[in-house]
Order: C-alpha cells, then sequence, then structure tokens
C-alpha cells in the first residue's frame, strides 16, 4: 500500500491543516490503488485503431461503463482477473506500429472488453515512477481502441 502513497499531497493536507472525516480519509486511502485512464495518446490514424466516432451511443455508453467498472480496482486486481494483460514491450506481432509521440520505457498491455474489442496502451513502471513523484504507475494510458484484436496477434489471428 505504501508504494501508492502521495507523500506531497500528505504534505499539502498538513500545510493547510484540512481535517477530514472519518469517512472521507478513508475513501482518500483508497483512492490511488483504483485503475485511472488516461485518453491524451490516443492514436486514430493507424489503420485497425478506430477513435470514439465508429461507435454508435449505446457503444459508447458501454465502454464508458466497463472503464467505470475498471475503475473500481487496481491494475494488479484487473491482471489477476485477466482483464488486464501487461505484455511489458511494444508486441513484435502486430498490425499497428508504435506511435513516436510514446516513450520507449513504457509498460504496453491491454484490457480485454468485450468479444474482440480491446484497450491497448501502456503504464509506468516502478521504476521510472521512483523518480518521478507526478507518475502513477496505476495509471493506463490508452493509446489504441482496437475493435479487431490486431494490437497483440494471437497465434490463430497472425498465421
Amino acid at each position: 500500500m505504501s508504494r501508492y502513497k502521495n507523500n506531497r499531497k500528505s504534505q499539502q493536507i498538513k500545510k493547510v491543516g484540512l481535517n477530514l472525516s472519518k469517512d472521507l480519509a478513508a475513501e482518500f486511502s483508497t483512492m490511488a490503488l483504483r485503475c485511472k485512464f488516461n485518453f491524451s495518446y490516443l492514436d486514430s490514424n493507424q489503420d485497425g485503431a478506430a477513435d470514439f466516432n465508429h461507435f454508435s451511443k449505446l457503444e459508447l455508453k458501454s465502454l464508458i461503463l466497463k472503464i467505470k467498472d475498471f475503475s473500481k480496482e487496481s491494475l494488479e486486481q484487473w491482471k489477476l482477473d485477466g482483464s488486464y494483460k501487461n505484455y511489458g514491450k511494444f508486441p513484435s506481432k502486430t498490425n499497428f506500429k508504435h506511435p513516436s509521440f510514446v516513450p520507449e520505457e513504457v509498460l504496453w498491455g491491454r484490457f480485454r472488453l468485450q468479444g474482440k474489442f480491446r484497450l491497448a496502451g501502456f503504464t509506468v513502471s516502478t521504476e521510472i515512477a521512483k523518480n518521478h513523484d507526478d507518475l502513477d504507475t496505476n495509471t493506463f494510458y490508452v493509446v489504441f481502441l482496437d475493435i479487431n484484436h490486431n494490437f497483440y496477434l494471437s497465434k490463430k489471428k497472425h498465421t
């Protein structure tokens, strides 16, 4: 749990003398553990990558509800569940190219949504986050809305 401790936040709270109720303090204690999603690296310009315009209102609603559900637990929990897979490096068997605006040192992975639909993207390793207080290892940066399972090609799909 100390892995997600935010010393700057704690110091700021002490500095302003913020008194938290027990309920609010308990809520803050679990916030850092929850998975967060960031779409600032979204790349919909590659073949096979969708953008939000590809989805109907019903599909968008379903996507948002799924992300909301994923936000209730940590990335580690979703790994155990099988919904999230961390690949480490950018896959060699893929129909996508590593976007030039995404750092090389990140950890690539995917969230399985429904059928062939995946959210492909990256996280920041604990080693990198140790040197950067403002980075969160529990944030998933979405790079591809992969509606046809083209990010990490399985043996069936690749052959």
